[in-house]
C-alpha cells in the first residue's frame, strides 16, 4: 500500500493522533460474513457475532436439549454453539439487509437461562405463532419477534402473554419500529447516486477501506501480535471465570478444607467430586498469572502482506459513481454503499488485484448493469476469486437472472468466457477455471441454495500443504494464509505427540506390573504434564466417577496390531488428519457438511492415504460407530477439534467426554471467546450429562493467520 502513510514512518505527532482515533472506530463484521461485509470475505469458520435475525415460515425446527444440569454455584448464562451455522450466518445477513422493510416486532422478557432460538421456535410453534424474523443473542433473557402485519403481532401477543417456557411466565410487549438513519436516506435513490453523495471523510478512499478491511494497518507487526496476545489473554480469563462457578462457593470462601484424597468415590457429593476433580484449577491460576494454563506468544505469519488466498469481490460504485470491484467501505446497514478496488489493500494477493481488474474491465464495456443492492435490481452481483501458490486460479462470478432473458443470460457468459480467455492468451492473468451462478435472492454473497456452471476448466483448483495435495471446490472450506497454515498444522502435529503416543502405548504394553491400561496411561500423563499446570491431585480413573449410563467404549476385540488413532472432528476436506497419516495407525475425520467429505474422501486418493475413513455426520452420532468400528481395546485415542468460530455444538463435547480412550484433545479455535463454553464443558466436573472425567487445559499457542486484522487462531492443549 504505497500512498498510504503508516503513522511509524511520520515524525508529526498529529498524524499518530489522529492514526489512533481512526483505529478505534466502530466494530467491524468479521472478514468472513458475506460480500456486505467491507472486510475482505471468505468462508473461514467463523460465525456472526450479532444477534442474529432469522427468517422463519412455519417454525419447523426441532428444539435442541433443555438446559444444561446447573453445576454446585449458580451459573450465568454460557455461549451457545448451534450446529447450521453456514445457514444461520446467510440468514442473518439477508435479514440484516431487509431491515430497513417495515416489520411489526414484539419483545418476548422473562426467558430463562440456556433458552436458545430453537427452544423458542419450539415455543411459538406450539402455540400457533408464525414468526417472520427471531432476533436472540446467547445471553439475552429476552427475544425479539419479527411479524409481516401488525394483525400478526395483535395475534402473537395474545397467543403468547401469560405462556410459560421451561417454567417462566413470558412477559410479551410491543416494540415501535426504529428506522435506521442509514438505509433512511437511501430509499427511493439508486445505489450509485447514494455513492455520490456519502458523507465527506478526511481520510483518503484509500485509508478508509484499509481502516474497513485491514483495521491493524496503522501499526507495526510486532504491535499488532502484542494486541492480539492481549485479546486472548482476555478470552483465557474468561474461561477461567466461567469455571469459577464449578467450584461451591464453601470452597471458595475456604469454609471447605482442601481435598485429602486424589479419588472419587460413589458417596461423595456432587460438591466434594467437584473440589477433587478441579483440584488442579487453583495451582494452575497461581502458575499462569490468574488464567487456566500457560499462553504463548504468538506465531507469526511467514507472510505478511499479500496473503489471501480467497477472496469475495463486490460489484458497486466508487466516489466518482464508476463501475468497480472490490470491497465496500463499510456496513449497508449504515447506508454505506461506497465501493472501492483493492489495489492498494495490504492482505489481497497481487494475483487476485490482477484478476479483479481484468473483471471490472469487463463490467464497464457490457451492456448489462451491475446489481442495485437498494433497488434489487440489476445484473451482475458479485464474485468469488482464489489464487493459490500452484498457478491455479478460480472465478465464481454471480448475476441476477431476474427480467433478462435466456438469450441474454447465455450471451452474457460468452461474453465473459472469451474475455478471460483472451486475458489468458494476452499474459494478464491465468484463471484456470471459470464457473457462473445465478441468484436472485436478497442475501449478497455465495449462496448453496443455487448451482454452479463452469464455463471452462475443471471447476476446481489445486493447493499443497506440508507436502500433502488437496482438491479444492468453489464452496470448500480452505485456510486463507497458506503460508501461516502450515505453522498452524506443523504445531497442531507436534502438539498431537503421536511418537510420544506411541511410546507410551509400547512401554505399557511391555510392563507386567499389574497395572491396567488406563491407570497406567493416567500415570504417564500426570508425569508429562507441566508442574505449574498439573497441580497436586488428579481425579482417578476409579469408574465411581463415570454416570450409570454405559461409556463409549473401544471395540471388544484387539484390532491387532494396536496403535494410535486420530480423530479429525469437524475435519472439512481432511487438510489435518491427512498431514498426519504416516504416524498414525488410523485417522477417522467427522464433519457434517456431506460435501466436505467428498473432497476429503478424494484428497485421501489423490495422496495414496489407506488408512483414513470418513463419516458425514454430527459428531456426536458417529462416535460410537467409529468407537466399534475403528479402535480396538488397546489402542490410544487422540482427537483434534477445529470448528467454526462459535465452536460446536454441546453435545459433540459431551461424546468426546464419555469416549474413555480419547485422553488427549487439541483444539483449533479462531474465537476463543466464543468458543469458551467448549473449553468449559471440557474442563468441568463429571455430572449426569457431562460423564467421563473432565480434562484439563495444558498450554496455549496463538497463530497468526490474518496479519493487520483483529483475528488470530488458538490451539489449546487438553489432556486427562
Amino acid at each position: 500500500m504505497s500512498n498510504l502513510k503508516r503513522p511509524w514512518e511520520d515524525e508529526v505527532a498529529t498524524q499518530e493522533a489522529t492514526a489512533s482515533v481512526s483505529d478505534s472506530s466502530v466494530k467491524r463484521p468479521r472478514p468472513e460474513a458475506t460480500s456486505d461485509d467491507a472486510e475482505v470475505q471468505t468462508n473461514e469458520k467463523v460465525e456472526s457475532s450479532e444477534p442474529s435475525a432469522e427468517p422463519m415460515v412455519h417454525l419447523q425446527k426441532t428444539a435442541t436439549e433443555l438446559s444444561e444440569d446447573a453445576p454446585p454455584s449458580t451459573l450465568s448464562s454460557q455461549l451457545s454453539s448451534e450446529s447450521g451455522d453456514a445457514e444461520a450466518l446467510s440468514q442473518d445477513a439477508e435479514a440484516a439487509e431487509n431491515a430497513d422493510q417495515p416489520m411489526s416486532r414484539m419483545k418476548v422478557d422473562n426467558l430463562p437461562n440456556f433458552c436458545s432460538r430453537k427452544d423458542i421456535q419450539k415455543f411459538c410453534k406450539a402455540n400457533d405463532v408464525i414468526v417472520h424474523q427471531l432476533k436472540k443473542a446467547p445471553k439475552w433473557n429476552y427475544c425479539f419477534l419479527g411479524f409481516k402485519t401488525q394483525e400478526q403481532r395483535k395475534d402473537a401477543l395474545e397467543k403468547l402473554r401469560g405462556k410459560t417456557i421451561k417454567d417462566n411466565v413470558v412477559q410479551v410487549s410491543e416494540v415501535e419500529a426504529v428506522e435506521r438513519q442509514g438505509t433512511a436516506r437511501m430509499q427511493g435513490k439508486a445505489q450509485k447516486d447514494v455513492v455520490a453523495e456519502s458523507a465527506t471523510d478526511t481520510r483518503t478512499a484509500d485509508e478508509q477501506l484499509a481502516d474497513q478491511v485491514t483495521p491493524l494497518w496503522r501499526k507495526p507487526y510486532e504491535e499488532q501480535l502484542k494486541n492480539k496476545r492481549t485479546v486472548l489473554r482476555q478470552a483465557l480469563y474468561k474461561f477461567k471465570k466461567e469455571m469459577f462457578k464449578y467450584f461451591p462457593k464453601e470452597y471458595i470462601r475456604n469454609r471447605f478444607p482442601a481435598p485429602t484424597t486424589t479419588v472419587v468415590t460413589k458417596d461423595m457429593t456432587p460438591e466434594e467430586r467437584a473440589i477433587v476433580q478441579l483440584a488442579w484449577f487453583m495451582p494452575a491460576l497461581k502458575a499462569n498469572d490468574d488464567i487456566p494454563c500457560p499462553l504463548s506468544d504468538p506465531l507469526p505469519s511467514p507472510v505478511v502482506n499479500g496473503y489471501r488466498n480467497k477472496c469475495e469481490f463486490t460489484f458497486g460504485w466508487n466516489l466518482k459513481r464508476e463501475k468497480v470491484v472490490g470491497f465496500l467501505l463499510g456496513l449497508y446497514k449504515e447506508g454505506i454503499v461506497n465501493v472501492l478496488e483493492p489495489t492498494n489493500t495490504l492482505n489481497v494477493s497481487p494475483a487476485a488485484v490482477k484478476i479483479a481488474a481484468t473483471l471490472q474491465t469487463f463490467l464497464r464495456a457490457s451492456d448489462l448493469d451491475l446489481y442495485d443492492r437498494i433497488n434489487k435490481k440489476g445484473f451482475w452481483r458479485m464474485a468469488l476469486v482464489r489464487t493459490h501458490r500452484t498457478n491455479e486460479s478460480m472465478i465464481v462470478v454471480q448475476y441476477s437472472p431476474s427480467d433478462v432473458s435466456v438469450d441474454k443470460i447465455q450471451a452474457a457468459k460468452d461474453a465473459l468466457k472469451s474475455h478471460f480467455q483472451r486475458a489468458m492468451a494476452d499474459g494478464e492473468i491465468a484463471v484456470t477455471t471459470l464457473l457462473v451462478q445465478g441468484w436472485d435472492g436478497v442475501f449478497n454473497g455465495m449462496t448453496d441454495k443455487s448451482p454452479l456452471e463452469i464455463l471452462y476448466g475443471s471447476g476446481y483448483v489445486h493447493e499443497t500443504l506440508l507436502g500433502i495435495n488437496f482438491r479444492i471446490s468453489p464452496s470448500a472450506f480452505f485456510q486463507v494464509n497458506t503460508e501461516a497454515t502450515e505453522v498452524l498444522y506443523s504445531t497442531v502435529k507436534d502438539w498431537c505427540a503421536l511418537d510420544e503416543v506411541e511410546r507410551e502405548r509400547k512401554e505399557a504394553a511391555d510392563e507386567d506390573s499389574g497395572k491396567t491400561k488406563c491407570e497406567e496411561a493416567q500415570t504417564k500423563m500426570e508425569e508429562t504434564v507441566p508442574a505449574e499446570t498439573n497441580g497436586s491431585v488428579a481425579a482417578s480413573t476409579d469408574p465411581a466417577n463415570i454416570s450409570s449410563e454405559a461409556p463409549v467404549t473401544p471395540h471388544p476385540k484387539d484390532l491387532s496390531p494396536p496403535g494410535t488413532v486420530l480423530l479429525d472432528l469437524c475435519c472439512g476436506t481432511g487438510t489435518i488428519g491427512l498431514t498426519m497419516t504416516s504416524q498414525v495407525k488410523k485417522v477417522v475425520g467427522v464433519d457434517i457438511i456431506k460435501d466436505a467429505i467428498e473432497d476429503a474422501e478424494y484428497n485421501a486418493k489423490l495422496n495414496n492415504a489407506t488408512n483414513v475413513f470418513y463419516y458425514a455426520d454430527k459428531v456426536e452420532n458417529a462416535i460410537r460407530t467409529i468407537f466399534a468400528e475403528h479402535v480396538g481395546s488397546r489402542d490410544d485415542v487422540v482427537a483434534v477439534l477445529d470448528p467454526p468460530r462459535n465452536g460446536v455444538h454441546a453435545d459433540v463435547i459431551k461424546a468426546v467426554r464419555a469416549c474413555e480412550g480419547v485422553r488427549r484433545v487439541v483444539y483449533v479455535s479462531c474465537d476463543a471467546e466464543q468458543a469458551c463454553g467448549n473449553f468449559v464443558d471440557l474442563c468441568r466436573p463429571t455430572s449426569n450429562k457431562y460423564r467421563g472425567l473432565p480434562f484439563k487445559p495444558i498450554r496455549a499457542q496463538p497463530v497468526d493467520l490474518f496479519p493487520h486484522t483483529k483475528h488470530c487462531e488458538l490451539i489449546l492443549e487438553f489432556r486427562r
